[in-house]
């Protein structure tokens, strides 16, 4: 398969680029990788796709959210998290239908915090939430079998030493990676 891999520099991206490229050819993009894109800015990610033509599939591990309470937000906070995260990854997936072959995939990224919020994570819930209603939406609609999946990882890396007020355990990118694979080469479809 041919895989575009966006945000494929970070933390999770890294390791999903390494795992995924062991199996497939990838293309990893982001805005410091030598095909770069910026997911807020339709112009920039239309070009991405007209850049790397046909693929089978496109994962999304990019999209940044504030973190902070309502109080210390401001509405700018919260646009520019939605702008990222959410928008971002609907104008990412609404670009690449086109470019993906028959029964391909959309991959997109939410997190643990939009079933499981915690103080200080508004921005982060509302955009991951978001990430997932869309998905389950657009799963009923995508032309020629392609599915869309939202890969939904908790917190991810070692704990820091002062861990935010979360009892929950990290976990590995790279044990992450492995749900990306399996929504790459399953038959999941929504979000998982």
């Amino acid at each position: 398969m041919r895989l575009l891999v966006v945000g494929g520099t970070g933390t999770i991206g890294a390791e999903v680029v390494r795992l995924l490229g062991s199996r497939h050819e990838v293309v990893v993009a982001s805005r410091t990788s030598a095909v770069r894109v910026d997911i807020t800015d339709s112009a920039s990610i239309d070009q991405l796709i007209s850049t790397v033509g046909q693929i089978d599939g496109v994962v999304s591990c990019a999209g940044s959210t504030k973190f902070g309470t309502l109080d210390e937000l401001s509405l700018d906070d919260i646009a520019d998290s939605l702008a990222n995260k959410l928008i971002g990854q609907i104008a990412l997936a609404r670009a690449s239908v086109p470019a993906i072959r028959d029964r391909g995939v959309i991959v997109l990224s939410s997190g643990l915090l939009s079933v499981n919020p915690i103080i200080g994570s508004t921005a982060k819930s509302v955009a991951n939430a978001g990430v997932e209603a869309f998905v389950r939406a657009v799963a009923l609609e995508l032309p020629r079998g392609i599915r869309a999946v939202a890969i939904s990882p908790g917190w991810v890396g070692n704990p820091p030493a002062d861990p935010i007020q979360d009892p929950r355990p990290f976990t590995s990118a790279r044990e992450v990676a492995l749900a990306y694979l399996e929504a790459i080469e399953g038959t999941m479809t929504r979000s998982e």
